[in-house]
């Protein structure tokens, strides 16, 4: 079943299964990762110096905006679900995956961090499809497992971006 996207953005929680808690616990974990992403991203882009720095500071900015997008698409879908995030503050310090330090100037190292990051969210997405694709039919959240896909597409992306900046080093 092909959804469009007004479509996934506008499914509820009545308009699918309900998704049992480990895949709202899921979610919450990438939505603390993306922030974590999108703020690093965003400040690393400023922050960046040195050898390669204006590729660097692109290539973050760029993906600054895709992590911020792939956060309101996790939190938009969270709402949907029915889980509001009265705390998002609160579950971003307990569930992001790693930690980043935004103050790094060198833009090899910031390269590595961020490649690094990619790789946890990747491995992020592939464990929300893996348990959503073994859930039985009637309980599948085809909507997140259709966000999911579309994002880890992305972070795959980034993936690669960043492994070919670490090289250029």
């Amino acid at each position: 079943m092909k959804l469009s996207k007004k479509q996934i953005q506008t499914q509820t929680v009545d308009d699918a299964a309900k998704p049992d808690a480990t895949v709202i616990d899921m979610l919450r974990k990438i939505l603390a990762d993306e922030y974590v992403s999108y703020y690093a991203y965003f400040a690393g882009a400023k922050n960046v110096r040195g050898e390669n720095w204006l590729d660097v500071k692109q290539e973050f900015e760029q993906h600054a905006e895709d992590e911020r997008g792939h956060f309101e698409a996790i939190f938009n879908r969270l709402y949907q679900l029915g889980y509001y995030c009265q705390d998002v503050l609160k579950d971003i310090q307990r569930n992001a995956g790693y930690y980043w330090d935004v103050n790094t100037m060198d833009p090899k190292k910031a390269s590595e961090i961020a490649r690094e990051a990619e790789r946890k969210a990747v491995e992020a997405y592939e464990q929300l499809l893996g348990y959503i694709a073994n859930m039985k039919p009637n309980k599948k959240d085809f909507v997140t497992q259709k966000l999911a896909k579309n994002h880890l597409e992305t972070e795959q992306d980034h993936l690669q971006d960043m492994e070919r900046l670490v090289q250029e080093f």
